[in-house]
């Protein structure tokens, strides 16, 4: 099981945060599997759960979400940034753990 963060700016030229979180939205539709689950847990903020993925894959599907939600973002510039951790429970850990732990990643 691994749960992922994903958190994105809004460019500076106006657009809206939820312009840019419907494209994102999409991205995450169109790469995760009948058995992900997502939540959009802010205004510039999901959260995804893989719950049959483990830590290597989930690296591996965090740089394809990546380039997915870069390339449905195009079209509003540059200055869009995404940003996306993945992390896994080690055992005897709870999920709220990887959780706190994604969250501190972000902020490195």
């Amino acid at each position: 099981m691994t749960v992922l963060l994903i958190d994105f700016s809004t460019p500076a030229n106006g657009v809206t945060i939820d312009r840019i979180a419907a494209p994102i939205g999409e991205a995450i539709r169109h790469e995760a599997r009948e058995t992900d689950r997502c939540a959009r847990v802010g205004p510039s903020r999901f959260h995804l759960l893989l719950p049959e993925t483990q830590q290597t894959q989930a690296v591996h599907f965090a740089d394809r979400l990546h380039a997915a939600c870069l390339a449905r973002l195009v079209e509003h510039g540059p200055s869009v940034t995404v940003r996306i951790r993945a992390v896994s429970p080690m055992p005897g850990q709870a999920l709220a753990d990887a959780l706190a732990m994604a969250e501190a990643r972000l902020a490195d």
